[in-house]
């Protein structure tokens, strides 16, 4: 009988040793291959503990690198030194990191194999145990090896229990909202900010994005759904500043610069108040690459629970890639965050800019700069226009809104729609406090009837009540 103990298995120490080095080298470098690996995968001992510190630094939030890797392993193996951990951050890939890991994972099945061909050698040669028994491990054992590292698999049958529920809820007179709420009734009645999907809105300079995504993040809040914020080009206290000015109608700049009376100020205070504050999350150190802001969001999932995410915006992202082509680049990016959108369970808003066309302002997907590719893999876009901001007067919104005024709204066209298809509607904004807010059509300003009833901020409702 072969001794198990003292045999040595295929394995293969230098790719165990590129793949610890890259994950303790990059600390995003985990979600790429978290699918694939397993501590057995490791054939040396010492590789399962480092790997197991790592994806047990992981699934706290915390970044993976030697010092947070070395904290852990000091508490659950002790046997593995810091100096083992510089050792192998000297050997690290930047391109064929999933590759090596792919080959772990089939030199495991490897050596389950014969691990297996022993047991059975064994069971031919012996009647210690019955044939049906022998049969059953077998096949257990062989199924195992094959098993997708995903649980998350479903059948037709469970798939179809979800979608009768959502018909039978269509029915009733509850809106379907069954994603996160936005403040829009079109957007809601069509089931909100699905978790897994990846929206990206798109408009020109000036036309709001920023603004639109803040309300969507405040009305995720008030429904109670965490979210986190990434801005390449605002601070947090400039972001607060358009929240706050957002429910107490008192403009952002006054509130950076001016010195306000103390009513104003009672106010704000009673606007913010009445906000679920601490559901809203802001991560200034993750905002300098794409790769710091994905693991800021796996961390604000473990840690936070957040049901969704706004990176703002696309173009300005520091994306570390060998191509030196932004269209490249830009698509995927976009890939990335679905792909991060579909395995954490969360939707992520991505703003992203337009090219201008003097021709024809009005937003089009064929407008979408740096690449079509950004297009592809998004679930949803929504175009901003506000024509009020165009140099050329006398621009009016297309049909069905020719004859809406264009002064105190804005036209939300969703252009692509994987799974509710294409619409759009016009809502009312407040440019003194950047304020995108839903209208009736009933209550839409025509034009040169545009003294309409103007906005009126929360706070300053009569008998308004927080939640």
């Amino acid at each position: 009988m072969i001794d198990l103990q003292t045999t040595t298995l295929i394995h293969d120490i230098d790719a165990e040793r590129m793949v610890l080095g890259s994950l303790l080298s990059n600390t995003g470098a985990i979600n790429e291959v978290r699918e694939h690996l397993t501590p057995e995968c490791f054939y040396d001992q010492k590789h399962q503990e480092v790997y197991r510190a790592i994806a047990d630094v992981d699934s706290r939030g915390e970044n993976v690198n030697c010092i947070t890797v070395a904290a852990s392993l000091a508490k659950t193996a002790p046997i593995v030194t810091i100096t083992d951990l510089a050792a192998l951050m000297q050997m690290f890939t930047t391109g064929e990191l999933t590759f090596y890991a792919l080959r772990l994972k089939e030199l495991l099945i490897r050596r389950k194999m014969w691990e297996l061909g022993q047991y059975l050698i064994q069971s031919g040669a012996t009647e210690s145990e019955d044939v049906a028994d022998v049969q059953e491990e077998a096949r257990g054992r062989l199924t195992s090896m094959f098993a997708s590292a995903s649980v998350d698999v479903h059948t037709l049958t469970e798939a179809f229990s979800q979608l009768r529920t959502q018909i039978d809820r269509n029915r009733t007179n509850v809106a379907p909202v069954f994603g996160t709420p936005t403040g829009f009734s079109e957007i809601d009645r069509r089931g909100g900010l699905v978790p897994t999907d990846l929206i990206i809105v798109a408009g020109e300079t000036s036309n709001g994005k920023t603004a639109f995504a803040t309300s969507l993040a405040v009305s995720a809040i008030k429904a109670g759904h965490p979210v986190a914020v990434y801005s390449m080009e605002m601070s947090n206290i400039q972001l607060a500043a358009r929240i706050a000015a957002m429910q107490s109608g008192i403009g952002s700049l006054s509130l950076l610069q001016d010195s306000l009376p103390g009513d104003k100020v009672a106010a704000v205070d009673r606007a913010m108040d009445a906000l679920p504050t601490d559901l809203c999350y802001f991560d200034d150190d993750a905002t300098s690459s794409f790769d710091k802001i994905a693991a800021s969001i796996r961390s604000m999932v473990l840690r936070h629970g957040i049901k969704g995410a706004i990176v703002d915006y696309l173009q300005i992202l520091n994306v570390n890639m060998k191509s030196a082509n932004k269209e490249q680049a830009m698509g995927d990016v976009a890939r990335r965050l679905k792909n991060l959108a579909k395995e954490l369970g969360i939707w992520i808003i991505a703003l992203s800019q337009l090219n201008r066309d003097k021709d024809n302002p009005r937003p089009s997907l064929n407008r979408l700069r740096d690449s079509g590719q950004i297009g592809e893999a998004a679930d949803s876009i929504i175009l901003i226009w506000r024509p009020s901001t165009s140099q050329r007067p006398n621009l009016r919104y297309p049909e069905p809104y020719s004859l809406v005024s264009t002064q105190g709204t804005a036209l939300i066209d969703v252009a692509k729609g994987r799974n509710t298809g294409i619409y759009s509607f016009i809502c009312g904004f407040t440019a003194e406090t950047t304020t995108f807010y839903d209208m009736e059509a009933r209550s839409l300003p025509k034009i040169g009837n545009e003294n309409t009833q103007p906005y009126i901020a929360p706070c300053e409702k009569e008998g308004y009540m927080p939640f």
